[in-house]
């Protein structure tokens, strides 16, 4: 398997599991803890590091801008709408 896809279904398995996390309600806290670990933590920077190539792959084969591995699941979602 393609180390691009291989790090996409790591991904979709991240978002899940935030999925199952979050409320269906608002939750202020939660945006705000998750929005500081997304554009501040280590890890995720570390992630949108090694992923920069995807990324610019995806923005360049797709015309959607996908600079950070959040964005991806915009992306995602536009794919399935299509699909």
């Amino acid at each position: 398997m393609h180390q691009s896809s291989l790090l996409f279904e790591s991904y979709l398995f991240f978002v899940n599991i935030l999925q199952r996390i979050r409320f269906k309600k608002v939750c202020p806290k939660y945006d705000t803890d998750y929005n500081d670990y997304i554009n501040n933590s280590e890890e995720m920077k570390g992630l949108n590091e090694k992923n920069k190539e995807l990324f610019e792959y995806l923005a360049n084969n797709s015309g959607v801008p996908v600079k950070n591995i959040d964005e991806i699941d915009d992306f995602y979602a536009t794919l399935m709408v299509e699909v």
